[in-house]
């Protein structure tokens, strides 16, 4: 948990239903329908989607912690993220910073291929160093 982009109460996603994500498109959570996975507080939109993460949470986990995959292709920073400015890639979530003058989703899909594996290898160094 200490490695998730959570809210002072502990949520992930700002709230966002984890599952909906890979069903088109991002939905706001209803507190009626939270898991709790490692310690990691998660809302849902229904029932169908809390019972769809419950048979296999690690499908659903966002990459990075829901940190922006764009910031850790550049380092080890953990950088904010707009919710709904996000890629599903082989089956896994990306999030990304978005505002006004920047939109980071854009520069990743520019550069992907390098950003991917450099992002992966920067989050291995953040979680094995803390």
């Amino acid at each position: 948990a200490k490695h998730f982009n959570l809210d002072k109460q502990g949520l992930a996603l700002n709230g966002y239903d984890p599952v909906s994500y890979h069903k088109g498109e991002p939905q706001a959570g209803d507190p009626r329908f939270q898991v709790d996975y490692q310690s990691v507080k998660f809302w849902f939109s229904s029932e169908k989607n809390q019972k769809e993460f419950l048979k296999r949470p690690d499908r659903y986990l966002p990459a990075f912690g829901g940190w922006c995959a764009y910031a850790f292709g550049l380092g080890t920073d953990k950088v904010e993220v707009d919710p709904k400015s996000y890629l599903i890639v082989n089956g896994k979530l990306y999030l990304f910073y978005k505002d006004f003058f920047t939109d980071t989703k854009k520069l990743w899909l520019e550069n992907e291929s390098e950003l991917k594996p450099k992002a992966a290898e920067n989050w291995q160094k953040l979680i094995s160093r803390e």
